[in-house]
């Protein structure tokens, strides 16, 4: 099984952002990365760069969140493949 980056329009993408800057500021989450792109196939899967809208990027990655209560969660921005 792999991973492949997933479509997201620029808003949806802000709003990602944002609200991992909320769970930051807030002392629940302390690890994460993510990854994003519209112009260049920068993750190890292909992906066609043509299928996207003006609007859209290729996301991928991942962020914890619920830190602050224990273990807490991931939030997975990735498309599970076989």
């Amino acid at each position: 099984m792999s991973n492949k980056p997933i479509k997201m329009h620029r808003v949806e993408l802000a709003g990602v952002f944002k609200d991992i800057a909320a769970s930051i500021e807030a002392g629940d989450s302390f690890e994460g990365s993510i990854t994003y792109s519209c112009i260049d196939n920068i993750f190890s899967v292909d992906v066609d760069l043509e299928e996207l809208t003006g609007d859209e990027f290729f996301v991928g990655g991942m962020y914890r969140v619920g830190n602050s209560m224990g273990q807490g969660g991931v939030n997975f921005l990735w498309e599970q493949t076989n």
